[in-house]
């Protein structure tokens, strides 16, 4: 993923935003920069382009929208690849290690 796109998703993570939230395209700062109605910046207009065919992000006439594929992109590296469960059994606590991949944030 490009600099421009990973800057364009890292707003919706600043605002704390989740799949289906939405945020209008002028409110992106300079992650996105308009000139005249157009993104002024090529390499931004190519990112764009990447977010949308890539399902990262969803072109709304006045907003966009976050998918669930770009949230995965965006938090998944926050969550823990692996854990363990503890079990008490009596006096005694047992522990089992376990993949947290599995389980939602």
């Amino acid at each position: 993923m490009s600099p421009e796109a990973q800057r364009i998703l890292e707003v919706f993570r600043s605002r704390g935003l989740r799949a289906g939230d939405m945020i209008h395209p002028a409110d992106f700062g300079d992650a996105i920069v308009w000139e005249a109605g157009f993104v002024s910046d090529p390499a931004v207009r190519e990112a764009l382009s990447a977010l949308f065919t890539g399902n990262y992000l969803i072109e709304h006439p006045a907003a966009l929208e976050l998918t669930e594929l770009g949230e995965e992109h965006l938090y998944d590296s926050e969550r823990p690849k692996h854990g363990a469960r503890v079990y008490r059994v009596g006096r005694r606590l047992f522990s089992k290690a376990d993949s947290a991949s599995r389980f939602p944030a």
